[in-house]
Parts: C-alpha cells; sequence; structure tokens
C-alpha cells in the first residue's frame, strides 16, 4: 500500500539575502497587532484579542535590484505583566516602531519610557527607531497633535509618521521607511553584522556590492504567499537539547536548505510554513525555534504555555540528548496546564548510522511511554523531515476535531478564522465550549 501523498506546504521563508527582525511597541490596545495584519495579511477585521506574551508576522519583500529581504515582525505584548517577557527579545532587534494611538494620551506620554527601555538593553547605535501615530482616522477624537509627535520624534532622534490600519493610511509607508533605513545603515556600515546578533542575518556574501546600491528609495515588490488565507494557526515549539539540530530540522523544512554550521539559536527564532491539511483547508504553522542551553531556560519556558503541538527532539549520536527528553516533557506538561498539547519524539541526524548510539525500538518505547509517536530524520539528507511535520500537524487537527482542544481567547496555540459554528462542528458532540471563543 503506497503512503498517503503529503498535504502541500507553501514556503514562506526561502530564497531570501538578508532576514530583519523588527518589533512594535507600545501599550496596550494602541493597535500593533491592527497594524501588523493590515501590513502582512492586507485586512482589517474587529479588534484582535490583546497579544499574550509575543506574537509574531513574516513579510517577504524585495528591494531592487533584486535583494530579498524577509521581515521578522513582533508583535509584543503592551500589559505590564509580559514586559518580563518581551524586554528577552529587545536586544535581538535591528528595528523598533514604537506605537501610540492619538486618541490616547496616556500612550503617547508613555513613548519615552518604551523607548528608554530599549536603551537600557541595547546597543543604539545597532537600532533603528521610528515613531508611528496610530488611530490617524479618528481626527475627531485625538488628543495628541501633529506637532507634538514630530517635536518628540525630533527630540529621540527618529522620524514619525501617522497611520490607521482601518483606513489603510500610510501602513506600506511605516514599515518602507523602516526597511529602508535599516538597508541604508548597513550598506553604509552603521548596523554591522555580528555573531551571535539576531537582528539582521545574511545569505550569501557580496550582496551589499556598490551595483546594488542604485535604486529608486521607497520601491518594494511584495510577496504573501497565503498568509492571509489561512482558517487554522497552530503554534508549535521545537524541544531538545543544544545542538540535536532542531534549527536545521526547521531550515530544511521551510526552507529547503541545510547549511553543515549554523549559529546556535540565542533565546528564540522563529519560522513560518502553510500547509494545505484537508481539501479547502488551510493551516499556518508557527515554528518557535528554542534554545536548548540551560542559561536560555528561563525565556523559552514562557512560550511552552502558548504552544499546540511540540517537537521533543534528541541526536541519534548523543545518547544524553536522549535521556534529556522526559525532563524536557516533563518541564512543558507541567506548564500548559491545564491546555492540552501534541507531541511527536524525533530521533534526528539518522543518516550518521555508524554513530549511532541509540536505537530505534529505544525511541519507539520512550515515544509510546509519552503517549507520543516516534519518527527519525535527518536535516542532512532530508530524510522523514516532512513527514514528521505532517504527523505532528495532522495529530493537533485531529485533537480539534474531537474536541480534546479547541481555540481559547485565553490561548495562543490554536487560532481559528472560522466562525464558531464552524469551529463547534468538528467537535465532538456533548463537548460544550466553556469559554468565548476568538475568532479573529
Amino acid at each position: 500500500m503506497e503512503p498517503a501523498p503529503s498535504p502541500p506546504a507553501y514556503n514562506l521563508n526561502g530564497n531570501w539575502h538578508y532576514q530583519f527582525r523588527i518589533m512594535l511597541l507600545g501599550d496596550s490596545t494602541v493597535g500593533k497587532s491592527s497594524l501588523l495584519r493590515r501590513y502582512t495579511e492586507r485586512c482589517f477585521g474587529p479588534a484582535p484579542c490583546p497579544t499574550v506574551g509575543v506574537e509574531f508576522y513574516s513579510k517577504m519583500i524585495e528591494l531592487p535590484p533584486g535583494i530579498k529581504v524577509k521581515l521578522q515582525l513582533w508583535d509584543t505584548a503592551g500589559q505590564e505583566r509580559f514586559r518580563c517577557i518581551t524586554r528577552s527579545f529587545y536586544r535581538n532587534a535591528v528595528g523598533v516602531l514604537l506605537v501610540f494611538d492619538m486618541t490616547n494620551r496616556k500612550s503617547f506620554e508613555h513613548i519615552l519610557e518604551w523607548y528608554q527601555e530599549v536603551a537600557s538593553v541595547q546597543i543604539m547605535e545597532k537600532i533603528i527607531f521610528l515613531l508611528i501615530g496610530h488611530k490617524c482616522d479618528l481626527k475627531s477624537d485625538c488628543k495628541v497633535s501633529t506637532e507634538e509627535a514630530e517635536g518628540l520624534a525630533a527630540y529621540l532622534g527618529m522620524d514619525f509618521i501617522e497611520t490607521s490600519a482601518k483606513s489603510n493610511i500610510n501602513v506600506d509607508l511605516a514599515f518602507e521607511t523602516m526597511v529602508n533605513t535599516v538597508y541604508e545603515a548597513l550598506k553604509n556600515k552603521e548596523i554591522a553584522l555580528e555573531e551571535g546578533w539576531d537582528g539582521v542575518k545574511r545569505l550569501g556574501s557580496g550582496l551589499l556590492a556598490a551595483s546594488s546600491l542604485h535604486r529608486s528609495p521607497g520601491v518594494f515588490s511584495f510577496d504573501i504567499p497565503m498568509d492571509s488565507q489561512w482558517h487554522y494557526q497552530f503554534r508549535i515549539i521545537m524541544l531538545g537539547d543544544s545542538t540535536v539540530g532542531k534549527s536545521s530540522l526547521l531550515k530544511r523544512y521551510t526552507e529547503g536548505v541545510f547549511l553543515e554550521s549554523i549559529n546556535q539559536t540565542v533565546g528564540v527564532d522563529f519560522y513560518v510554513q502553510f500547509m494545505e491539511i484537508e481539501p479547502g483547508v488551510q493551516v499556518k504553522l508557527q515554528f518557535w525555534d528554542t534554545a536548548g542551553q540551560e542559561r536560555f531556560r528561563s525565556v523559552t519556558r514562557s512560550y511552552y504555555r502558548n504552544s499546540a503541538g511540540g517537537v521533543l527532539m534528541f541526536d541519534l549520536t548523543n545518547r544524553a540528548s536522549f535521556e534529556s527528553i522526559r525532563e524536557w516533557h516533563q518541564e512543558v506538561t507541567e506548564t500548559v496546564k491545564p491546555f492540552h498539547i501534541v507531541f511527536i519524539l524525533v530521533g534526528h541526524k539518522c543518516d550518521l548510522i555508524a554513530e549511532r548510539k541509540v536505537g530505534k525500538k529505544e525511541g519507539e518505547k520512550l515515544a509510546s511511554s509519552l503517549g507520543a509517536k516516534y519518527i527519525e530524520t535527518s536535516a542532512k539528507n532530508s530524510s522523514n523531515v516532512d513527514a514528521a511535520f505532517q504527523m505532528l500537524t495532522m495529530g493537533i487537527y485531529e485533537a480539534l476535531k474531537t474536541g480534546v482542544m479547541s481555540p481559547n481567547e485565553d490561548w495562543d496555540g490554536v487560532k481559528s478564522r472560522l466562525s464558531p459554528k464552524v469551529v463547534t462542528t468538528v467537535q465532538t458532540p456533548g463537548k460544550q465550549e466553556q469559554k468565548k471563543k476568538c475568532t479573529c
């Protein structure tokens, strides 16, 4: 019997020359998520649920002549209780949009505090700021004048732009301004690429050659494959000791590449992939690639609770990484309660047969004891890479259909754009929703 064909996946990560990590900061409800959805998904809907911790979006753009840039756009929670989480990401950003609500004077008065908070942990020469006055369409309700905002921006040494996600005013301009400024700083060597810093990443060399300097500023072409068409979003977290190959596996799956040498993840990185799990049902997969080193565990633990799927990963040539799996599983399981998470166990580097230290039966036995499926993979030769992520995605989808898992406004593991009635139809009869679902 032939195996079922893999669901098609759509690549949002491949073929880029540069990656810029940009954060949006500002008080809760100023509209950071709405701005990002308007920019990346070309839509504006009902007020989104408040961001829990950190959310992210991706956008691929092209700077003439042919320089492709992947934007990692980090949407941070404005509430004070999440500040300890969001602060951990300031250091690895190259750009920050400081956003305030033009109808809320307090949000404007807090901008200096947000600026100083970033300045306390980031080298200021390595970061570009842009001040954003949002909801400029609500002119009769404005509590902050353009002149005041321009004065603050000038005082802090940054540009100011007024925007409206609802009316789509200056949204593209704001992000284009940021990207252009970062790119110019790179060309002028005002910002330098450094190992261990994720604000800017580069693939290949010589991309800032003189031939690339002659271009029309502000001219972009946009590539938005599938991002505005997903029905579900599943957040999946990669777990396991350092050097087991989590980043390599994700790069092979999302970008179709394998690098012999790859920098260790600092804190958390992320990737995006799209999959059609059944005819007409598109899923956006958000992958959180966690650092395996102990010193980053306090950061990565904060993301366990908002995950729907977990890839427990060990290196088949490193027995200690296999023996650590129970600890990773226990740590996550205790953190996600009362929510449910679907696990798979992945034995990686199966191409290194002669160096193997863990047998297949051992892996299967451990997986069975953890209530997970087991699969062996190799990012180097692409063995079972697609199959592993297909297995996990279908496991999450089955949990949704049977009512074991459901979208919840207090949990970001699964998001649904289907109406509550549609979501309910895939749950087991008799299962009643306990809380109102967010369909944003």
